[in-house]
């Protein structure tokens, strides 16, 4: 009897705490959706809007309850689409950025770049500011180097010197525990598993890192001097001397003036006009597309590609790059007849053969079908991430396939699937 009420009052208690969860979703669900209306009905006749570089975002939007209630289901291509709508809406007068204090990634620094170039060929303002950054590489540079003024606060160091590589080996640690790596290796650069078999860098490994390096740190070094006016080579010398100061950095033009963020924010909103309000550009609610338009569907994955369907719960609701769902996704919008292209948006460092070519055939029945797919690569598209992307048309950079789904900026439902 004793075990009976035990029972039943672990139910109860528990039945309790289930009614207590779902209230208070339903009520921070009202409270979002609420805050949501009232960010759109402030969305006023002249704006600026913001862009923090110091927050983190993933490459797709986020899905299920959690990102609807708090609002965290925009991703980076959102940022992308935000700044290409801004540029043809006469309410945005310009964008202000706050500067990265580490790195955002090389190639999202060169699709921001080309946002932000594209956004002031509208006759837009873009100002920067910065409080420094410390190491990992040009990228927190690069990534404003196209702004029309950047900023520096006081005190504050740049560390923008370089770019390496670290690969962790672990074959001596495998040595001691008496265990082999049973890998097949297809050629000599296909160097993922020289991490479990080798002690340190074939000279395939070695030379495929540092041409990716120096590459990578040309690239940075040409579009900052291209933006701030400057030779290649003055550029160079100047970030491989840092840390600079922020004294330096104007000394060198490589910003324009020392600033505290508060006093630019204010310049940035006179500079806008009477009533010019920041808006974060993650609020910004850009012009639904005309009537009529053509549909561009955006497929995306993200992070290791696996088989199956996406597993969406309350409390994981991550973009995945589930082979079922990727590939429902590009067949369901290669059949929809309002559908004109598909922009399948790739960010992974590969995974499962079999999930791949599942993908991988979905995109090239689509094609075969007549409809283009062209492909986004977005952080790294690596093994499987490129092998699906190879059913495509000519794969794009981020700013072409950014002025394919600009005609419509309308999503797929299932895009940006998991």
């Amino acid at each position: 009897m004793k075990t009976f009420f035990i029972a039943l009052g672990s139910a109860f208690i528990g039945a309790l705490l289930a009614i207590g969860v779902i209230v208070l979703v339903a009520i921070m669900s009202f409270m979002g959706i609420a805050n949501s209306v009232t960010k759109e009905a402030d969305q006023g006749s002249s704006l600026v809007l913001s862009l923090d570089l110091r927050q983190s975002l993933n490459d797709l939007p986020s899905s299920g309850p959690l990102s609807a209630i708090f609002g965290g289901d925009k991703g980076f291509i959102d940022l992308l689409d935000h700044i290409d709508s801004a540029s043809k809406d006469d309410a945005v007068k310009g964008i202000f950025i706050r500067a990265s204090e580490g790195s955002i990634g090389s190639s999202r620094a060169e699709e921001l770049r080309e946002a932000l170039i594209d956004f002031k060929a509208s006759g837009k303002f873009v100002v920067a500011h910065s409080q420094g950054s410390y190491g990992g590489g040009p990228s927190g540079v690069r990534a404003i180097s196209a702004a029309d003024e950047i900023y520096i606060q006081p005190g504050a160091d740049t560390i923008a010197s370089g770019i390496s590589f670290e690969t962790m080996f672990f074959k001596d640690l495998f040595d001691n525990l008496s265990i082999s790596a049973e890998i097949e290796q297809f050629y000599e650069f296909k160097n993922s598993p020289s991490v479990y078999k080798e002690t340190g860098y074939t000279e395939p490994h070695r030379l495929a890192m540092t041409a990716l390096a120096e590459s990578v740190w040309q690239a940075s070094l040409d579009d900052i001097a291209a933006d701030r006016g400057l030779g290649v080579g003055a550029v160079k010398a100047a970030l491989e001397s840092s840390p600079l100061s922020a004294e330096r950095m104007v000394a060198l033009d490589l910003a324009d003036d020392v600033a505290w963020p508060e006093d630019v924010m204010d310049m940035v909103k006179e500079r806008g006009g009477d009533g010019t309000e920041l808006l974060d550009i993650m609020a910004y609610k850009p012009a639904p597309a005309p009537a009529g338009a053509p549909v561009i569907a955006i497929v995306g994955g993200e992070g290791a590609i696996v088989t199956g369907e996406s597993e969406q719960s309350f409390f994981n609701n991550s973009p995945s790059f589930h082979s079922d769902t990727i590939a429902r996704a590009i067949l369901d919008a290669g059949d929809d007849e309002d559908v004109k292209a598909i922009v399948f948006r790739v960010d992974s460092p590969g995974g499962s053969p079999t999930a791949s070519d599942q993908v991988w055939r979905a995109v090239k029945r689509v094609q075969e079908q007549g409809k283009p797919v062209v492909v986004s690569m977005g952080s790294v598209a690596a093994s499987g991430g490129y092998y699906v992307s190879t059913g495509s048309s000519p794969i794009a950079r981020q700013s072409r396939a950014q002025s394919v789904f600009s005609v419509a900026r309308l999503h797929w439902p299932m895009a940006c699937a998991g």
